[in-house]
């Protein structure tokens, strides 16, 4: 450090100091100048310019050879850290401008996450590696304001309403199963027996979502049931997929959820598809807020096509 603080307050270019290294190099004027592609003249004036900033000599001059002062030997490891943080600093600039470095906050739903993510991320992290990726848990209702607010650059959850601001596309769509418990049918039943159609949830213990605010798999959920006329008894109501499956797990009730919280269910639950939700799907978006200065989010949105069709 003790050379840092001699050059504190000093005006010199980093061109000087990239002819300094060059000479102190080379251990000769006129080759220096061919490697910086200069003449001698201009090369000359850049040193003796330096060691008037400096006012001390860098170098003694002879005919033959030209060789570093004490002084000048300290400074060349000084000049070169200052030249390698100053090229370290212009290409740490270009990376994140263009993108493939810096940060990304990605607000994501549970259910959307669990199924979106686990994809996204490993590709992410093969394709641009120096891009830091936060996450965070983002109910739907907040993630207009997450994304106006700039608290995250992209969100991954249900379909919403979507102010003029915001852009979306469309997410690959996840089918629904019922979720059931071990003993759904009584501790008397045929252990063999299976649930092979909506149907036998009528008047059946049922574990569906709270209702009390907007919620696209609710909606979706209750208009399976409504077409199909099936009445089943709700016993429990909760906002999240997984306090649901929870509470199948002990033995609380079925309950019709996305396919892809599969993985989050226990050993005493289990998941059947029946005929009736072969075409019942709910839908997920990928929101970002138009005109986004993060550069990094373009990059995103790619990867996230490729992981969405992997194909």
């Amino acid at each position: 450090m003790a050379a840092v603080d001699t050059i504190r307050g000093m005006k010199f270019t980093f061109d000087q100091l990239e002819a300094f290294i060059a000479v102190a190099e080379e251990e000769h004027f006129g080759r220096a100048a061919e490697r910086l592609h200069l003449t001698q003249p201009p090369l000359s004036r850049q040193i003796q310019t330096l060691e008037r900033h400096l006012q001390v000599s860098l170098f003694d001059r002879s005919k033959r050879r030209t060789r570093l002062t004490p002084a000048g030997a300290a400074f060349l490891v000084e000049a070169r850290r200052l030249v390698a943080i100053a090229r370290d600093a212009e290409n740490v600039a270009g990376r994140v401008a263009t993108g493939v470095s810096g940060t990304i906050r990605i607000g994501f739903t549970s259910v959307v996450g669990n199924a979106t993510l686990p994809r996204l991320l490993p590709l992410a992290s093969q394709l641009v590696p120096d891009v830091q990726i936060t996450l965070h848990e983002v109910r739907t209702p907040n993630m207009a304001e997450a994304l106006l607010s700039s608290r995250i650059d992209l969100a991954l959850g249900r379909e919403f309403e979507m102010p003029r601001d915001l852009i979306s596309r469309p997410l690959a769509p996840d089918g629904l199963a019922i979720a059931v418990p071990d003993g759904f049918f009584g501790p008397g039943a045929d252990p063999k027996c299976a649930l092979t159609s909506l149907r036998q949830l009528e008047g059946r213990a049922f574990v569906m979502y709270a209702g009390d605010e907007p919620h696209h798999v609710h909606d979706v959920v209750t208009s399976v049931l409504t077409v199909n006329n099936v009445r089943p008894r709700y016993v429990q109501r909760a906002m999240e997929v997984y306090t649901m499956l929870s509470l199948v797990g002990v033995g609380v009730g079925a309950a019709i959820v996305p396919q892809s919280t599969r993985n989050w269910a226990g050993r005493n639950t289990r998941f059947v598809k029946v005929p009736e939700l072969a075409s019942a799907t709910t839908h997920s978006v990928a929101v970002w807020r138009n005109g986004s200065p993060n550069p990094a989010l373009p990059h995103f949105l790619d990867i996230l096509a490729q992981a969405e069709n992997p194909g």
